[in-house]
């Protein structure tokens, strides 16, 4: 796995869902979409040609689109530029009989094959009569059974990196809450109190540039309240 955020000449951030360095030396550019619009293919077209420019090598993009996408534009040509990536559409996957079946192996002691974590990834997308919310705690719970450390942490990087589009925040509090006894639940608040700290040193920095409250919140995603208090120890 490699770094997934893109610093563009326009100054700002843009953010891919995955990309994976495969063994062929290209790379695999996963998109997870659970709604589709027209500028979408401009931004991932983007994406790729940001990416290639950085890395220099060929890039396959696959967007994986949830069960209400039944249909999406699947190419734009931009001139000399003809954009075609590969879609994935979930809209006939039974996600309640997914469930149920890994379920059952989990609970029988059975060892889940590539294919079913491939499909428990995925189960968050996939069409369901419950809240999709729901099946999301249902495959955070079964990816925490997962034995093997490493590939636990892999899988429920996918399945989080899938469902905060859609989560609120008290429903990604209760995904966080089923894996909290897991190695990747310890990665990510060490890197959320990185990042927080971060974001401090950044909006001291700013203060003292004599910037506005409301460009640093902008910039350091801080709540007002905590720069105004910053701005008050620093003229101390």
């Amino acid at each position: 796995m490699i770094p997934t955020n893109i610093i563009s000449i326009e100054t700002s951030d843009l953010e891919v869902d995955f990309l994976c360095l495969l063994e062929d030396e290209t790379y695999l550019h996963l998109e997870f979409q659970t709604t589709t619009k027209g500028e979408d293919l401009d931004r991932f077209m983007k994406y790729d040609a940001l990416l290639y420019d950085r890395y220099k090598k060929p890039v396959r993009t696959v967007i994986v689109f949830g069960a209400d996408v039944k249909d999406a534009i699947e190419s734009k040509s931009y001139g000399s530029i003809f954009y075609q990536p590969e879609f994935i559409f979930l809209s006939n996957q039974d996600g309640d009989a997914l469930v149920k079946d890994l379920w059952m192996k989990v609970e029988n002691g059975e060892s889940l094959s590539n294919a079913d974590m491939g499909k428990l990834i995925l189960l968050p997308l996939m069409k369901t009569e419950v809240k999709r919310s729901e099946r999301v705690l249902d495959s955070a719970q079964i990816a925490s059974k997962i034995p093997d450390k490493d590939m636990q942490t892999k899988v429920l990087s996918f399945i989080i990196t899938i469902s905060h589009k859609f989560l609120s925040e008290d429903e990604t509090n209760k995904m966080l809450e089923v894996i909290e006894m897991t190695p990747l639940y310890e990665e990510i608040t060490k890197r959320s109190q990185a990042e927080a700290l971060d974001n401090v040193f950044k909006a001291i920095e700013l203060l003292r540039e004599h910037k506005e409250i409301d460009y640093i919140a902008e910039k350091t995603h801080l709540p007002k309240e905590r720069i105004i208090s910053l701005k008050r120890q620093i003229q101390q």
